[in-house]
């Protein structure tokens, strides 16, 4: 057994267990309400993965290694990855098969030549869904509990020239990039397996920072940059945690990395649900819904057939999406463990929203709203009563994006236009205690 301890405002505690053909990890979840700063715990992780030039160029799982070993975590790491090898080679590649029998990998990440999932639909129904499946297969058939992972590769930089006379939709970057999206995706869906959004994340640099050069000189393979960013993506992927102050920098700029381990925790976890939703993983979250000292619980789990609910006052649970009465004002540790045939995670955290209000205070007395929601530029929130002390806005990840201070009276403007589109939560702090209310930022 490995342990990690998080420690901030809140306390996470993440384990991480494999007992014969089931495989157990603990995790911290799809929704942190909290700041948790970087202090990395002990985790292992067996990774395999099959591919081509894109796998090998700089070195991918190696750099993915140094990343994970510089979170305080274990990685054993393997790679086949001959040059513009497709999904039918490798699945009928002696090679790769012992590889993937060769142990029981936690996870096998697969990538298909990069042209080949952006072809007309007909040819990518004959060329690559079929051996994708065969790989899938292959690799259930030796461990059940190993979750495949698709390798969402990145369009070429400034489209495929050379099949764009006969297949339009690859003639731009923009183009190729849907195409390979939309497959990869479909990929998941067929096999009941995870998507590493690692072209999807690229998307999101380009429109960002058009400057931000992910490729090599070819227009194809990825430079360090890329390499980087890619790993980066697979660690949130495979860990479940944001990358965000990671040491490893590999040979670029601490300013350069930071970005790209920023886009990296975005891309995977404002769409969690999309990549990792068709795979077999079960992934635990929740959001806590607060009413005075009644807490509902929002069930956010994934692939999970039960639940269980500690909430921090020695009441539990194994109700789906429950509701609690607490007895005070307090923080409470929260703990839900999410669980299917192979995988079990557990998020554990401290929620202060159910510190909202003091006992004998009627809740109806202060109560806020924002408007509109979802919102594009701005956002006005509304009270009945008490101003607020301060307000901060949090992405899903916790992470702190728009604070501000004091306010003397309702309504609150507040500017939104520099926050990308996605979900967050807006906290508002008074003498009463703390409320939250989700906030939608649309494009």
């Amino acid at each position: 057994m490995h342990a990690g301890i998080y420690i901030s405002t809140c306390k996470i505690i993440h384990i991480d267990r494999k007992k014969d053909m089931k495989k157990i990890h603990y995790f911290l979840g799809l929704l942190c309400l909290l700041i948790l700063p970087p202090a990395y715990g002990q985790e292992n992780r067996e990774v395999l993965f099959l591919g081509n030039s894109y796998t090998y160029v700089n070195d991918l799982p190696q750099t993915f290694k140094s990343l994970v070993q510089a979170m305080g975590k274990t990685l054993m790491v393997d790679s086949y990855a001959p040059g513009g090898y497709t999904f039918q080679g490798h699945s009928t590649d002696a090679s790769a098969i012992a590889k993937i029998q060769s142990r029981n990998w936690d996870y096998v990440i697969l990538q298909e030549q990069s042209q080949l999932p952006s072809f007309p639909p007909s040819q990518v129904s004959a060329e690559v869904f079929p051996y994708a499946t065969k790989l899938d297969s292959i690799i259930t058939a030796h461990d059940p509990c190993t979750e495949t992972v698709f390798f969402m590769t990145w369009g070429r930089k400034n489209g495929d020239a050379g099949n764009c006379g006969s297949w339009p939709p690859v003639c731009t970057y923009t183009g190729m990039q849907e195409q390979l999206r939309k497959n990869y995706l479909q990929m998941g869906i067929d096999n009941s397996a995870t998507v590493a959004p690692v072209g999807m994340a690229w998307y999101k640099v380009v429109l960002q920072s058009p400057a931000f050069d992910l490729w090599s000189a070819d227009e194809s393979h990825p430079s360090v940059y890329g390499t980087y960013l890619t790993a980066c993506v697979f660690y949130a992927t495979l860990f479940h945690e944001s990358p965000e102050g990671c040491p490893y920098i590999s040979t670029i700029s601490a300013a350069d990395a930071g970005f790209l381990q920023h886009i990296a925790a975005i891309t995977v976890f404002d769409s969690l649900d999309q990549w990792a939703g068709p795979g077999d993983k079960a992934y635990a979250g929740f959001n806590p819904q607060i009413n005075g000292l009644t807490v509902a619980f929002s069930n956010l789990s994934l692939n999970s057939t039960q639940w269980s609910w500690d909430f921090g006052d020695g009441i539990t649970s194994t109700l789906q999406a429950p509701s609690h009465i607490y007895a005070g004002a307090g923080d409470y540790l929260v703990r839900l463990t999410a669980q299917n045939v192979c995988f079990e995670d557990t998020l554990i955290d401290t929620v202060r929203l159910v510190t909202v209000s003091i006992p004998g205070n009627n809740a109806s007395e202060n109560i806020l709203r924002l408007s509109p929601n979802p919102c594009k530029e701005s956002i006005v929130l509304y009270g009945d009563s008490e101003s607020p002390s301060a307000i901060t806005i949090m992405n899903t990840l916790g992470k702190i994006v728009v604070e501000i201070p004091e306010q003397n009276n309702f309504p609150v403007h507040i500017d939104l236009r520099s926050l990308p589109a996605g979900l967050y939560i807006v906290r508002i702090d008074n003498s009463r205690g703390t409320q939250t209310l989700s906030l939608i930022k649309s494009e």
